[in-house]
């Protein structure tokens, strides 16, 4: 199983760019992490959504969080689906390739929280198709992980 692997490992080395923001492993030390990989005609990935922009609007003041949404969407499909799902978190496009490579293969979608060594300290893949249960996993789960390492 991937989480047994890669528990306690530092992430892989990875950067991001999003307009002029660029974000990386290395700038990302000193911070908790969080990692959402998804795609648009995922429906647990669209189901995580709300729930997403919830635990991104609680968290964003923190200077001590990081929030990295990430997908192989082409940027005219990003900027739709920002629209569509009314959503304020940051995401970034890369290729399918390196979407596998740093969410280890584990499909759509999967959740990462680093700690602030860079250290993966929670891994989820898959997800509800229901937004309810979608945004109480991520409010009951996530949210107290994060918190905990902040």
């Amino acid at each position: 199983m991937v989480k047994d692997y890669v528990l306690g490992k530092l992430y892989p080395e990875f950067e991001l760019k999003s307009g002029k923001r660029i974000v990386s492993a290395q700038n990302l030390k000193g911070k908790v992490v969080f990692i959402n990989f998804w795609f648009d005609s995922c429906p647990p990935c669209r189901a995580e959504m709300r729930g997403l922009d919830s635990l991104y609007s609680i968290l964003k003041d923190s200077a001590a969080f990081e929030f990295i949404s990430i997908t192989f969407e082409d940027n005219p499909t990003i900027k739709w689906v920002r629209k569509k799902r009314r959503v304020s978190f940051p995401m970034y496009s890369t290729s399918t390739q390196e979407c596998q490579r740093l969410s280890f293969g584990c499909g759509y979608p999967t959740n990462i929280i680093l700690d602030k060594r860079g250290v993966i300290r929670y891994i989820n893949a898959g997800g509800f198709r229901d937004a309810d249960k979608a945004t109480q996993y991520i409010m009951e789960v996530i949210k107290p992980k994060i918190v905990e390492l902040l």
